[in-house]
């Protein structure tokens, strides 16, 4: 730029916005919450359903606890999408994989589990990861 020139960029309804090469800009992360098509999909899922892949969650990964994680509304709408899916049985069979799991379990460098409800449920490969880890235990009996 010389002297007393101003970049500015037009936004797509026109709007002038001034032009800060130096400035840094936030970085997007992608949304936690579900498309559009997966809240759809959950619609038809019973609370009494949700409630009880919960509590078997709790029963595996919290066991003997006082404080539990709150069941809020991005965990219910994890598992009325991952329920309508795959099942309430193969829901459980997903929780089982992730507790199956060493690294998922704490026993990783760093020492933390990485065993939250939302992170089972995040998305299809997820959920197949840890089916996939569930039955592997099973067929060596380790369950």
């Amino acid at each position: 730029m010389k002297g007393d020139e101003v970049v500015v960029r037009l936004t797509l309804d026109m709007q002038e916005i001034p032009y800060e090469p130096n400035k840094k800009r936030k970085q997007r992360r992608a949304s936690p919450y579900l498309r559009p098509e997966q809240n759809k999909k959950g619609a038809g899922v019973s609370e009494e359903e949700v409630e009880e892949v919960y509590q078997y969650w709790v029963t595996v990964m919290r066991p003997g606890r006082a404080r539990v994680p709150k069941l809020d509304i991005e965990r219910v709408r994890k598992m009325k999408w991952a329920i309508a899916d795959y099942g309430v049985e193969l829901c459980k069979q997903a929780i089982d994989g992730c507790a199956a799991s060493d690294f998922h379990m704490g026993r990783n460098r760093a020492n933390k589990r990485y065993d939250d409800i939302t992170l089972i449920f995040r998305d299809v490969e997820h959920v197949e990861m840890f089916l996939e880890r569930g039955e592997g235990k099973k067929a060596k009996g380790d369950f």
